[in-house]
């Protein structure tokens, strides 16, 4: 169920209510089959999240996405999303350049 959820809320680009269900459902089912997918599906709504995010509040949710893509790195390095996972890693690293050096687009 909270898969589904999170799904529902990740395709509706509600992606703090997609990283709420995902994380629910990893904490309620830890060694789920689909814990690796659901941990990728969290990086990818925290960095979505992150970029379309008001100017003031981007680089603290830049960073927090970066801490989500981090952890997936370490609990999975030889991940089937690893490619993926380090374009988004690449992405929030230069959003975050951009954001600190002043270049980032206020909305």
């Amino acid at each position: 169920k909270s898969f589904s959820e999170g799904m529902l809320y990740f395709k509706t680009k509600q992606y703090v209510s997609a990283v709420t269900s995902f994380e629910n459902m990893l904490n309620d089912f830890p060694e789920s089959s689909r814990a690796e997918e659901v941990r990728y599906l969290v990086v990818q709504a925290g960095y979505l999240y992150s970029i379309n995010s008001i100017y003031d509040k981007r680089e603290e949710r830049l960073t927090d996405a970066y801490n989500k893509y981090n952890a997936f790195i370490r609990k999975y390095p030889q991940s089937k999303y690893s490619a993926k996972v380090k374009k988004i890693g690449l992405e929030i690293e230069k959003n975050l350049n951009e954001y600190k050096h002043g270049k980032g687009h206020q909305s």
